[in-house]
């Protein structure tokens, strides 16, 4: 839903940065813990994400365990 209202106001060709934690290499040890509410992306998943509401030039970059993710609205 959040994606959804960036990509709603933002003007075409306006820029969008996120800087997220990720699971990491822990990824398969957050998977086997109940649902606590909270969103660990996978490696690649935030930026699919992106691209899927109309964003383009979308790049991640990982440091441990954040991630930046960036796109502009096309």
């Amino acid at each position: 839903a959040a994606l959804v209202e960036m990509a709603r106001v933002l003007q075409p060709g306006g820029r969008l940065a996120i800087m997220v934690p990720t699971a990491g290499r822990a990824a398969q040890l957050w998977r086997k813990l109940p649902n606590i509410g909270a969103n660990l992306f996978g490696e690649d998943e935030l930026g699919d994400i992106l691209e899927d509401h109309g964003f383009v030039s979308v790049r991640t970059k990982s440091f441990g365990t954040m991630q930046w993710v960036r796109g502009k609205r096309g």
